[in-house]
């Protein structure tokens, strides 16, 4: 929980795994954990809260043709930082091909 009582997040200590290999046996050993990164601050910080809106109503569109864009809106509506790694959107129908 934040100062101020709402749920959060922290940055946490990372583990890294080392593999040194002797190479005139050829021998690799892995040493689990060998290096653990701590963050700078672990301040528990106020998780972003998110608001998604798609609008999916397409008009009818003529076979061979493409349909108008629709707008994806991601907002952040807290005072909390939003990163987005990545954003992956999957189609349940099938494309013939055509660029719009």
């Amino acid at each position: 929980m934040t100062a101020g009582g709402s749920p959060g997040t922290r940055l946490a200590a990372t583990p890294v795994s080392v593999t040194v290999t002797n190479f005139p046996g050829n021998c690799p050993d892995t040493l689990d954990g060998a290096i653990v990164i701590e963050p700078y601050d672990q301040t528990c910080v106020e998780a972003p809260d998110i608001d998604v809106a798609f609008s999916t109503s397409f008009p009818n569109t003529p076979a061979d043709t493409c349909s108008p864009a629709n707008a994806l809106i991601i907002s952040n509506v807290s005072g909390a930082t939003l990163n987005i790694a990545s954003l992956t959107l999957a189609m349940s129908t099938l494309s013939h091909g055509l660029s719009c």
